[in-house]
């Protein structure tokens, strides 16, 4: 019969651990269908070689074609006027401990043989634990570059600071200066027509807008909203998602909705810290992205190549303490020394949002005028 210890060290040495941890599928929450991450579309995953370079494709406007004449030679200036940015990735991590309880049901499934079972329970709670953990941090690294320009890390000092500064001109976020819900205004006219117009102006098309379902509803019961004829229809992010990972480019580049007006998106997703439950965007804002050209290929070990379109940038991901390749890693260590026995799981990402279509957002916020 394979003991627990056993069990752990084949999973460690076949590479499973490694193999469920680097599935590039994860970021989008595959492994778990209740948790789509809709930031993972936007700014999805890309493995760099090192952990400090400069990016230098990073878009602040796109510029306009030349004059030219029938033999002349086209000036040389590349697709817009480029920035730069120093890149340096900061570290997340988790820790967990699965107990002594849920040790004896693993022990319970060897001592029938079962070891699929024992092992895939063992993937499941490392998953829970551990995989899970980090994507939460990416997606709210995620959300906070994209609404504020920026995003939170801790130094190597153990001081937080704000990551690079990804901020477009101040028209591109700003408040609404009005009350969403008050049907003496047309929130149509006072927040979607406004940032949109912002896009247009920055050169991009408006994909896609987001905001919580909340703000959705209470657009929706706008008396001036109404009167629109139903002109604002709301679809969730799962929508949204098959609409960005795609086979082909033909479908995803639509503009959904009706007389002008892109579908809104809603995005509830939670997460949970040492103080309570909370939210990867805020009840008060709408988040406008313009389209863009850029198209990830994504890796889906179970189906073949993917493609994410209309991305924002990436969420850089690089190599962690110790080891030779970019990658999240999992590390798994059985304690049956002591009383009681506990399983640890450790996981580590190195990684950071890069934002290069700076000025393809517009956020709205203090939706409510308070």
């Amino acid at each position: 019969m394979v003991d627990l210890m056993t069990l752990v060290r084949n999973m460690r040495e076949d590479g499973d651990f490694e193999t469920m941890t680097r599935n590039p599928m994860n970021q989008f929450g595959e492994m778990d269908q209740n948790r789509f991450y809709l930031g993972a579309a936007i700014l999805p995953e890309m493995m760099k070689p090192t952990n400090k370079y400069r990016e230098e494709d990073i878009v602040f406007r796109p510029l306009i074609a030349d004059d030219s004449t029938r033999y002349g030679t086209p000036q040389l200036k590349g697709r817009d006027e480029l920035i730069y940015m120093d890149v340096e990735f900061s570290n997340i991590d988790a820790k967990r401990a699965i107990t002594s309880q849920q040790l004896d049901t693993i022990n319970n499934l060897l001592q029938m043989e079962n070891v699929d079972a024992a092992a895939n329970m063992i993937l499941s709670m490392i998953r829970m634990h551990g995989e899970r953990a980090l994507r939460d941090k990416k997606e709210l690294k995620r959300w906070q570059t994209i609404i504020n320009g920026k995003g939170k890390y801790m130094t190597s000092g153990n001081i937080e600071t704000d990551q690079a500064d990804y901020s477009p001109p101040a028209t591109h976020r700003f408040p609404a200066g009005v009350d969403i819900t008050d049907d003496a205004i047309d929130p149509m006219e006072e927040v979607i027509v406004k940032a949109r117009k912002i896009l247009r102006a920055s050169g991009y098309e408006l994909q896609d807008i987001i905001c919580r379902d909340s703000v959705a509803l209470d657009m929706e019961g706008n008396e001036q909203v109404k009167e629109r004829d139903s002109n604002l229809r709301v679809t969730t992010s799962l929508d949204l998602a098959y609409n960005r990972l795609l086979d082909t480019e033909g479908t995803v580049n639509r503009v959904l909705g009706r007389s002008g007006y892109t579908t809104i998106t809603t995005y509830d997703l939670d997460y949970w810290d040492q103080t309570g439950q909370k939210f990867f965007i805020p009840d008060d804002v709408m988040i406008f992205i313009g389209r863009t050209p850029r198209v990830f290929p994504i890796t889906n070990p179970n189906s073949g190549r993917l493609l994410t379109f209309n991305s924002l940038g990436y969420y850089g991901i690089g190599t962690c303490q110790n080891q030779t390749s970019p990658g999240d890693v999992i590390k798994v260590n059985l304690y049956d020394q002591g009383k009681p026995d506990y399983l640890e799981t450790i996981a580590d990402s190195t990684g950071l949002p890069v934002i290069q279509e700076i000025e393809a957002i517009v956020v709205v916020s203090n939706l409510y005028n308070v």
